[in-house]
């Protein structure tokens, strides 16, 4: 999904920028797993990806909301990441809403 890179991009960003545990690195490629979009006041994006950078990959989901005209620009909303690298979290889950659920029960949320 080319839409969602420079959401995930700027999402995995800011989710290192508050957390200095989540230092992974750059991202250099990204496995969406689920995407959407709620307009409420705004656009809240929702995305569940496999994330790799050098350090292994990672399990994230982020929500991010973009309000131009408050000046809130693809603003990170709630982050979360399983801590350790995986090399496929959602193998064992039955549907993309069960492997959201996984990284934020048993991930750190920034």
């Amino acid at each position: 999904m080319e839409e969602t890179t420079p959401l995930l991009e700027t999402g995995f960003k800011q989710m290192q920028a508050r957390n200095s545990d989540f230092n992974l690195g750059e991202m250099q490629e990204a496995k969406v797993l689920e995407y959407s979009t709620q307009v409420v006041a705004g656009i809240l994006s929702r995305i569940l990806a496999e994330v790799t950078t050098a350090k292994g990959t990672y399990l994230v989901y982020f929500e991010s909301l973009n309000q131009p005209w408050t000046g809130l620009n693809n603003h990170l909303e709630k982050g979360c990441y399983l801590p350790e690298p995986v090399k496929s979290s959602c193998i064992l889950a039955s549907s993309a809403e069960a492997c959201k659920k996984l990284v934020m029960t048993d991930g750190k949320c920034v």
